[in-house]
């Protein structure tokens, strides 16, 4: 079989698997019904950063954003910015939902005011469904970003939710008022208020908790987070304590192993990415054997990290969401070492991370390319043969994420 019938063949494969979306943030049904929206939410989020990166200023970022903007003046922020990141893999994402959705190529002065209306016009109750069901997507986990102290997310049959707690800021800045926080008196309260909502997850079929640090973890005992606790509630200015905050950490990955809820961790681009180096959670996974860990974004730019701690780890996971969006070569040649060097239960296929779940389907896309040339070249030099391939891709797509998130 030459190579381009054996691409295409692994592309329709990888195209009609109905996969698991290991990460979204996508908001309410409801909400994004009742927005207003234009085309700048195509190119939104991560578009964003693109364009600041290119030099864009925060305050026209923020005009050009702003729904109550008017529509030409996008238009002219748009098409001056256009140019420097239209080669990005973040655009191409955008421009393949242009080709599915509105049958362009490309946002233009003579298309940008009806591709706008169509986008208000179809914001109707249901319309999630007909998106993930173009994105051959059977069940979504999703971070919604609402803070987990407000309520406790909802699962639908598409939706199933997967919560931050606790959050950095909780735990750093507000130890007075924070959720697992207010109220308590002693470490045993603490145990307490951890150990109820950790179990209220599991009862209302969460299906698993997220952890975003941003700095390297610490270990922390009793003693010192007694003392620490008693010091943060006699102070009447100090609001907040790293040392208190990784010790409720432990609790929460604790009690996550006892109910056996999975953890997924972002690791790598973001903000000040040095603090999300992978390998500042070594300690945190031998305290943790029990724990079932998923490191988000291959750990990108701490990629090879990433995949020697799936490797050297028992409890430790690599996932590929957002990656493909965030370079397409960089998710290629990822794929390509990890069928060499990791067992085929340790990789997470795919998720969009997206806010607009218009976004998505460009980023599936790109999945099914990027997957299938990487399988077929472990095929073209002898490491795979084509049914294995395919396994490769049902396993990283379906059955690992369905497994380990209990789907």
């Amino acid at each position: 079989m030459n190579t381009e019938v054996l691409k295409q063949e692994l592309y329709e494969y990888i195209s009609a698997l109905k996969v698991v979306d290991c990460h979204e943030h996508i908001i309410d049904e409801k909400e994004a019904v009742e927005s207003k929206v234009d085309f700048s939410i195509l190119v939104n989020q991560y578009n964003r950063c693109d364009f600041s990166s290119a030099g864009m200023k925060p305050a026209e970022l923020e005009e050009f954003y702003h729904p109550d903007t008017d529509l030409e003046r996008k238009w002219n922020i748009f098409e001056k910015w256009y140019p420097y990141v239209e080669d990005t893999s973040y655009m191409k994402a955008t421009k393949l939902v242009l080709q599915h959705d509105f049958g362009v190529e490309e946002l233009t002065k003579d298309n940008y005011r009806q591709i706008s209306a169509q986008l208000q016009a179809r914001r109707q109750p249901g319309y999630y469904k007909k998106i993930f069901e173009d994105c051959g997507i059977r069940v979504v986990l999703n971070d919604d970003l609402i803070p987990y102290s407000q309520r406790f997310p909802e699962n639908t049959d598409l939706l199933k939710r997967v919560v931050r707690a606790p959050d950095v800021p909780d735990g750093v800045q507000m130890v007075n008022e924070g959720f697992f926080y207010n109220g308590i008196t002693c470490l045993a309260d603490l145990r307490e208020r951890v150990k109820w909502y950790i179990g209220t997850l599991k009862k209302l079929d969460n299906k698993g908790i997220k952890l975003m640090f941003g700095m390297p973890y610490e270990s922390v005992d009793d003693i010192e987070a007694a003392a620490e606790l008693q010091r943060l509630l006699r102070s009447q200015t100090e609001q907040g304590s790293t040392r208190l905050f990784w010790y409720t950490v432990d609790l929460v990955l604790d009690e996550a192993a006892k109910e056996g809820l999975p953890v997924s961790m972002h690791t790598g681009y973001w903000e000040d990415f040095r603090g999300y180096s992978p390998e500042g959670y070594i300690p945190l996974f031998f305290r943790h054997p029990d724990v079932r860990f998923d490191l988000f974004h291959l750990g990108y730019p701490y990629v090879k990290p990433s995949l020697m701690l799936a490797k050297n780890f028992a409890n430790v996971r690599v996932d590929l969401c957002w990656t493909y969006i965030i370079s397409q070569q960089f998710a290629y040649d990822s794929l390509c070492q990890i069928v060499d060097f990791l067992p085929r239960n340790k990789v997470h296929g795919f998720g969009g991370d997206f806010r607009q779940a218009e976004r998505v389907y460009g980023h599936r896309m790109m999945m099914n390319e990027t997957m299938s040339a990487a399988l077929v070249a472990k095929v073209s030099d002898g490491t795979l043969s084509l049914e294995k391939a395919k396994l490769w891709a049902r396993s990283m797509l379906v059955d690992n994420p369905a497994e380990f998130y209990n789907v």
